[in-house]
């Protein structure tokens, strides 16, 4: 339990919740055995992240992580573990703010499979300029431009999986090289 730190003071509301979360994830690691799983949220740097990394390595997973900011703090970050038993982390790459592709190679498949885990920033999208007066997007970065980063290293990379806090409404399906977007 005291790997997690998030920069809270013992016996913090926001310390307690922390390890609520990973008493949770390690529950449903137990249970499921993601081959890939991506968390969102992630406070601290790098550094102050490698307990929660080695945490991951103690059940088998292999973590890259991408360090979030969020007003000046580092939060909002996003960390995906992949296990090892079942597939190699081969690749990570940061593709926009809070956006972080990943490549793995799928052992019982012999082939490699690409992932993208996006934490949503709020912000100008094609959708919302239509629909009311648009507000700037945020200092670095806004939810369209991580769509189409996320959508052009897939298309790169010739398709694969998008996931992560998509609270604009719009969904990204890439397969095969070809996108197409999807609003609810």
């Amino acid at each position: 339990g005291a790997c997690v730190q998030v920069g809270a003071e013992p016996g913090d509301a926001a310390r307690r919740a922390a390890l609520d979360k990973l008493a949770w994830v390690d529950e449903y690691l137990g249970a499921s055995r993601p081959a890939v799983l991506g968390l969102l949220e992630v406070s601290g740097s790098l550094n102050a992240n490698r307990p929660l990394r080695r945490w991951f390595r103690r059940r088998g997973y292999a973590t890259a992580f991408l360090p979030g900011q969020l007003g000046g703090r580092q939060s909002g970050g996003v960390l995906v573990a992949v296990d090892e038993a079942q597939a190699e982390l081969r690749q990570s790459v940061a593709l926009e703010k809070r956006v972080l592709g990943v490549s793995i190679f799928v052992k019982e498949e012999g082939r490699r499979r690409h992932f993208v885990f996006v934490h949503g920033v709020h912000g100008l999208t094609p959708g919302r300029a239509a629909r009311q007066t648009p507000a700037p997007p945020p200092p670095g970065g806004s939810f369209a431009a991580q769509l189409e980063a996320a959508e052009g290293w897939l298309s790169e990379v010739g398709g694969g999986l998008l996931g992560g806090g998509l609270q604009q409404g719009r969904l990204l399906l890439v397969a095969g090289g070809t996108s197409r977007a999807l609003v609810r």
